[in-house]
């Protein structure tokens, strides 16, 4: 279940609002608000695989500089000297090496006006602190921590787009991270643990009368989600049915009463998804309709995933364990196509895991189920313009393609259409519709290209 960093993000509104209003001047970096077209990719996404490894004969990489986080720690530091200084203790910038910053230890208290929680039992602690010790980190820096250096075995861009010190998770211990820390599922860096059982028992509740959970963070960032009252938030509870506890060895929360919750469940927030889990909240991502609980790191042995998902790391920043489906399950008639998910949920398609043919041979991720019309190798400029077979189609780099179309992928002959064909344009690519060059001239930017076999397709 979720670190106190991301449960302070998601739910006790430590995000753009508390970079200002609890850490002082740590600073943090903007982000836009969701908008109706969020979900649609209308280009070259660089971290996506398929655009940037696959497609691209470019490399997209930015320069990365070189890290103080490589530096050797001083003797007495307690700490790998191969990592360095990166996160270490600091009450202040002077105990941290020159290009970095302290982010120093900010406390709270489970009744205060920012976290104030209902249902409280008596006795219970109320005080709470995160970046226990507090935490040396780079600068920060245009761009984001991920152009900085912070990128390898010792540095990972975290939680909050902070450089965080890389560790390796475990189901014993921190992972190698300080005391008052635990070892991210998703980054493999170490990020702020639980503190105690009351904040690993401590939900969203529906309190404001519009449908689904929104945080603190929420209704500050973005009014609108809350009918342009950034007050009117949903409130935090204390479960008193709850059995969840703080491990201390490993800094995580435990024992919750979701546990038997499959990942690629729908939830709200974090609480609603079992042991491991974290929610992509639709609020946050706007593709991920009702939110969907996942765990990371399942190619770790201790971390597998559990039956009815798998895990997958084609498409995703780390290996995640979501719903598993059939592509094309059941495929009918042409026309019967487009509305076939390979039996995931609304909103959600089935991708190919890279590797598995016949049934369960894919996840189920946000997909394009809109219904364009333009046809394989046509141009477009969004994902929701291109016709789509079994929601697979997508718009790269200006032209309407559909990646993994081969037989083995379960899909049917013909997906590409009449005028394309399941090709793969050079060793190592994937396969992918592109338009016949013998059938129609190339759109503008395309060229026409002979592969091994001979074919002629349009390239781009």
């Amino acid at each position: 279940m979720p670190s106190i960093t991301t449960r302070l993000r998601r739910t006790f509104g430590f995000g753009i609002l508390s970079c200002g209003l609890l850490l002082g001047t740590v600073g943090c970096d903007e982000e836009d608000p969701p908008t109706e077209d969020a979900a649609v990719d209308a280009g070259v996404d660089a971290s996506d695989p398929t655009d940037a490894a696959m497609l691209d004969s470019s490399p997209l990489d930015a320069p990365v500089e070189e890290d103080a986080a490589t530096i050797d720690a001083p003797p007495d530091s307690g700490i790998d000297p191969i990592c360095g200084d990166l996160g270490i203790a600091c009450e202040d910038d002077d105990d941290c090496p020159v290009s970095e910053r302290c982010l120093p230890q900010a406390d709270g208290r489970y009744d205060d006006e920012l976290n104030m929680t209902m249902g409280l039992p008596d006795g219970v602690p109320l005080d709470f602190s995160f970046f226990v010790g507090g935490y040396c980190t780079p600068r920060p820096g245009g761009g984001g921590c991920e152009f900085h250096g912070c990128d390898g075995e010792c540095a990972v861009c975290g939680e909050l787009n902070f450089c965080l010190r890389g560790c390796m998770p475990s189901l014993v211990d921190g992972g190698g991270c300080r005391e008052g820390y635990t070892c991210s599922l998703e980054s493999r860096g170490c990020t702020g643990g639980c503190f105690d059982d009351t904040g690993c028992r401590i939900r969203n509740v529906e309190t404001n009368g519009i449908a689904g959970i929104q945080t603190f963070a929420d209704c500050f960032n973005f009014p609108a989600l809350c009918g342009d009252d950034p007050e009117n938030f949903d409130q935090r509870a204390y479960d008193p049915d709850s059995t969840a506890t703080c491990n201390s060895e490993t800094g995580r929360c435990e024992d919750f009463g979701a546990f038997a919750v499959v990942p690629g469940e729908p939830c709200q927030q974090d609480y609603d998804c079992g042991d491991l889990q974290v929610c992509r909240r639709e609020t946050d991502e706007p593709d991920w309709v009702g939110g969907t609980c996942v765990q990371y790191s399942c190619d770790l042995p201790g971390f597998e995933c559990r039956d009815g998902s798998k895990c997958y790391d084609r498409l995703s920043p780390s290996p995640e364990c979501l719903a598993q489906c059939t592509i094309a399950e059941g495929a009918g008639a042409p026309r019967t196509w487009p509305g076939n998910n390979g039996g995931c949920r609304e909103g959600y398609t089935c991708f190919w895991d890279g590797e598995t043919t016949g049934i369960n041979n894919g996840v189920c991720r946000p997909g394009n189920r809109m219904t364009g019309t333009t046809p394989m190798g046509g141009a477009c400029s969004m994902d929701s313009q291109c016709y789509s077979p079994f929601g697979l189609s997508r718009c790269l780099r200006g032209y309407c393609t559909l990646v993994d179309c081969q037989p083995e992928t379960n899909l049917p002959v013909g997906v590409c259409g009449a005028d394309a064909l399941c090709v793969s344009p050079s060793a190592g690519d994937p396969f992918m519709c592109l338009q016949q060059c013998d059938r129609l001239a190339c759109p503008a930017d395309s060229t026409c290209s002979e592969l091994r076999d001979g074919t002629r397709v349009c390239t781009f």
